[in-house]
């Protein structure tokens, strides 16, 4: 049987529960020692405590434990005994603490338990989520544990050891730290709940077998039946491994000892084993312990890196791993930075700041709940896959980024140091994402990502808007496949924009391309309005926004501009619903939709100096423009629309204001179609169509010259609507004036 060994171990555990802040500290016993003094902890002989961080979670404690909580920074400080520390979840991910045990840091975002003997050794077990262990003195040093592993520490080392497997029932069941003894649970129990329920469904179906191994929380001690030894730390690895092995190997399959009562200090027991393919990280990770200059930096076993622009560090490929680098802490640089994992994973979790260009190569990039600041330098990222077929992720979540200049592109081969538009190569599958962030960057802003089935999307963000906006956003998602041709199909690209502000007051360009896919503005405001500032710094420059894809749905959004807005959609419907308004406050607003139809909806569209066009362009397709519940204002309005039959613009309860000229046109063999009040406030009205027609009970009112080409004409007559103006001129409609545009 190709099972990994399971051995059984017990582990110091100690009790938490959920308290309002650092003010309180809950005594399980009261007769016991227990204090809390501007954030230091120090309990009694057998006493046990907990204390919450306010919006970050909760800290148990232990007998005999001294630690000092920073409830600011969300770092705990042990400096001896045994806390378990839980981290609050949110909506997109988890929060973190951090965990310092002498010259070791721990950076939680889940569930860990850790006892710290000083001068004997660091036992760290992960109950749920993630742990980050880091050497602090060592640039490469760290490991990164998941539910159910082990990490056994002899402080006087410099290196770290593999994880081990460890029984999480039997030490939830021996552990006094994860008893239901509380008066507040914990926030995780259900996230706990649910990786002990995955341990068991793992042994059960074979991956891991129990050795019979128990390691007693009070101690290293092994035992096994009558086996009895005191854990040697210059073999720590061999007390959760190797022993593991041998006995899988002479027995096959071992009976676990049954687990002791737990101890009065609150320890438990702790099961131990090893899964393979879950080893330490070879990667890097950079926190505020680590010192970046711009010199030549020599890596162990990566040979050295130029330093003519700044460090270059090349990781190796590792895509199995939790991070081949990681950013973690407070982390200040000096100097610009490439970093290039071509295959590799780069998870920035620390707030990083730096005075010259960072660059990020890898195949997935993670930014979270962090804050970067570079100035007015570049940041670039971008996924970089050097082989298979399946490309990287880009994911901003709750960044609060400052730079110069931004570009996050889906693949390249080289990014230069401080370039933007470096040359990407396209792979698929690469999906980008920024959410719950706020990008603060007055330059230039290029996102674009390439392949079937890629996406960019933009979630309740601040993306180059308010003080800092930006000069120019590019969003770009497309397509290098024809499998993507399909709309609405999960393998089709897109640019999506939810709930967030996009844009501002010194935006001269944005951009929105995916070509082969759709693009949907929600619950947003996008905005370039360049020239309201640029006037200030005597520059004549317009904002306009720029939108080309199959499909674009603008709802209950603004889009605003200084000069154009254009819109051309590849064959798809534009949606401009529920109470959207698209305003151009110095030009023309152009809805193409290349034989798709076209929706304005219980929206506003706005061109107070220059033009609004709606045009289905396509002679030989059957499209329909429908406005209904609507205004549409400009100094001249014109739709036209193609159809073979039926209707082919419909205009229902809206008005139209143009100050010169509005042009309604249903080309080919369709209808011109009026439904309810509609008003078209111009001084002269040209309508053409085969038919044109005002459904019964409806009225059209025309302020100036009514200009009507039409073969029939169902109007002002018995069985359908009025239709009046100060002058009506009609004529049929080959005799129609050309369509001006």
């Amino acid at each position: 049987m190709n099972a990994t060994t399971f051995c059984i171990a017990t582990l110091l555990a100690l009790p938490l529960s959920a308290t309002p802040g650092l003010s309180e500290v809950i005594l399980e016993h009261s007769e016991r020692d227990a204090r809390l003094n501007n954030g230091s902890i120090q309990t009694g002989t057998g006493a046990r405590a907990q204390v919450g961080v306010p919006g970050q979670g909760s800290v148990r404690f232990g007998s005999k434990t001294q630690a000092y909580l920073d409830e600011n920074k969300s770092n705990l400080s042990l400096s001896k005994g045994i806390a378990l520390v839980s981290t609050e979840g949110r909506l997109l991910g988890r929060n973190k603490m951090s965990v310092d045990t002498g010259d070791y840091r721990s950076t939680v975002r889940g569930s860990m338990q850790v006892e710290y003997r000083p001068g004997e050794y660091i036992m760290m077990v992960c109950i749920e989520g993630k742990v980050t262990v880091k050497l602090k003195s060592v640039f490469s040093e760290f490991v990164s544990i998941t539910e159910g592993q082990m990490l056994i520490i002899n402080p006087t080392e410099k290196n770290l050891p593999n994880p081990v497997e460890v029984d999480l029932s039997r030490l939830a069941e021996t552990s006094s730290l994860l008893s239901d003894s509380f008066a507040s649970p914990l926030a995780a129990s259900a996230l706990i709940d649910r990786a002990l329920n995955s341990q068991q469904a793992a042994i059960a179906g074979g991956d891991v077998m129990d050795t019979g191994l128990i390691l007693d929380g009070n101690s290293l001690a092994v035992s096994s039946g009558g086996f009895d030894q005191q854990g040697d730390l210059q073999n720590r690895t061999d007390v959760a491994a190797e022993e593991a092995a041998a006995a899988a190997e002479e027995e096959n399959a071992a009976t676990p000892t049954p687990a002791p009562a737990p101890s009065t200090g609150g320890g438990g027991e702790l099961p131990i084993g090893h899964r393979s393919g879950r080893s330490s990280n070879p990667g890097f990770l950079i926190d505020d312990t680590s010192t970046i200059s711009d010199s030549a930096i020599s890596t162990p076993g990566y040979g050295e890196l130029p330093g003519n622009d700044g460090p270059f560090y090349l990781v190796p490929s590792n895509p199995a791993k939790d991070a081949d680098l990681a950013f973690s802490g407070d982390v200040t640089l000096s100097g610009p930075l490439t970093i290039s994992a071509p295959d590799g994973i780069i998870d920035v979790s620390g707030n990083v700041t730096s005075d010259s260009a960072m660059n990020l190569i890898g195949q997935d990039i993670s930014l979270g709940q962090n804050s970067i600041d570079l100035g007015d330098a570049f940041l670039t990222i971008g996924s970089a896959a050097a082989h298979g077929n399946r490309g990287g992720v880009v994911n901003l979540t709750s960044t609060t980024l400052n730079a110069g200049g931004l570009a996050i592109n889906s693949s390249q081969s080289a990014m230069p140091s401080g370039n933007p538009r470096a040359p990407w190569i396209p792979y698929p599958d690469f999906p980008v994402d920024v959410s719950f962030s706020t990008i603060n960057v007055p330059g230039e802003i290029m996102v674009s990502g390439a392949g079937p089935g890629v996406f960019v999307e933009v979630y309740d963000s601040a993306f180059g808007s308010g003080d800092r906006s930006s000069r120019s956003i590019q969003l770009y998602s497309t397509s290098t496949s024809a499998e993507a041709s399909a709309v609405n199909s999960s393998r089709s690209d897109a640019v999506n924009i939810f709930s967030s502000t996009v844009g501002g007051n010194r935006t001269e360009l944005i951009e929105m391309l995916a070509p082969n896919g759709s693009t949907l503005v929600q619950s947003s405001t996008v905005s370039a309005t360049a020239s309201l500032a640029d006037q200030l710094d005597g520059v004549t420059a317009d904002g306009s926004i720029e939108i080309f894809s199959k499909g674009l749905t603008v709802d209950n959004s603004t889009l605003e501009a200084t000069s154009d807005i254009d819109v051309l959609s590849n064959g798809v419907t534009i949606a401009i619903t529920d109470s959207s308004q698209l305003a151009s406050l110095a030009g023309n607003i152009a809805l193409l939709s290349a034989g798709g139809n076209v929706d304005v909806l219980n929206s506003v569209l706005r061109a107070d100096a220059g033009e609004v066009l709606i045009d289905s362009e396509m002679v030989d397709a059957d499209s329909v423009i429908n406005v209904m519940n609507s205004t549409i204002s400009a100094d001249t309005i014109r739709m036209r629309a193609f159809g073979t039959s039926g209707d082919s613009i419909i205009i229902d309860n809206s008005t139209m204001n143009a100050n010169r000229l509005i042009e309604l046109y249903a080309e080919g063999m369709s209808n011109l179609h009026f439904r309810g009040d509609v008003k078209l406030n111009t001084p002269e009205a040209i309508l053409a169509a085969q038919n044109v027609q005002v459904d019964a009970g409806g009225n059209v009112t025309a302020s100036g010259i009514a200009r009507i080409f039409a073969n029939e004409k169902n109007y002002n007559k018995a069985g359908f609507g009025g239709l009046s103006a100060s002058q009506i001129q009609e004529g049929t409609f080959s005799e129609r004036p050309t369509f001006s545009r």
